[in-house]
């Protein structure tokens, strides 16, 4: 082999490794922005916790019990106040058991925020799931996965996937909530509690008299005894 040939046969060798390189270059260039587009977005989801609703007795909406009940309570609460979490897993189901299956409470529930943009989102979710009278379910499912403040729980992926979790219409469900449907709902529940003097979540109204002292069971049993 001459020595023409033998340096043609290198730079052959050498053109191909080199587009080997290239390409691979170009492989793993395209895999490293497969993983900020797709990986972020899988972890955006996170750990959904599922619960087993309670049963609520005539409901209808973000209301529950008889409309002709004696005593009427509203609840001005937050999706990400702790203190209403509390609330709802605490003394609702005991308001549910003494109260409303007797028909001597008639409950209804309205979003405040008091924290952030997350908690406008989750009640506008809250409102869309209220259309297919799964607002209680909804409720109890938001309630279950708030682990924290304006960390995500209440993202767009995740509120849809707790609808999709409790077997809404999906695609009702989507259009209602991306549509910003009830963004004014929001603030006009916010607009009221304020007229009202909402100062803290959850606000518990019984019969019109906000309970400042969290002594609800005496609250009640007084307003009966009216």
């Amino acid at each position: 082999m001459g020595k023409k040939e033998e340096y043609r046969r290198r730079q052959l060798i050498t053109r191909k490794r080199n587009q080997n390189i290239l390409f691979g270059i170009i492989i793993l260039a395209a895999l490293i922005i497969s993983a900020i587009i797709i990986i972020p977005s899988i972890q955006n989801i996170g750990k959904i916790i599922e619960v087993t609703p309670i049963p609520r007795p005539q409901a209808e909406g973000m209301s529950m019990g008889d409309p002709n009940a004696p005593v009427r309570i509203n609840v001005y609460s937050d999706f990400q106040c702790p203190a209403c979490k509390s609330f709802a897993e605490n003394f609702e189901p005991i308001i549910i058991d003494q109260y409303i299956n007797s028909g001597k409470v008639y409950f209804t529930y309205h979003p405040y925020r008091v924290i952030g943009p997350d908690s406008d989102r989750a009640a506008a979710a809250a409102y869309c799931a209220s259309e297919q009278n799964k607002f209680w379910e909804y409720h109890d499912i938001l309630y279950a996965n708030l682990t924290g403040e304006e960390i995500g729980n209440f993202s767009d992926r995740r509120l849809k996937a707790y609808a999709e979790l409790i077997k809404m219409d999906q695609d009702q469900f989507n259009k209602c909530y991306s549509s910003g449907k009830y963004r004014a709902q929001v603030q006009d529940s916010q607009k009221e509690g304020d007229q009202l003097g909402v100062r803290f979540t959850p606000s518990v109204f019984v019969n019109d008299i906000l309970v400042e002292d969290g002594n609800f069971n005496a609250a009640i049993e007084k307003a009966l005894a009216q």
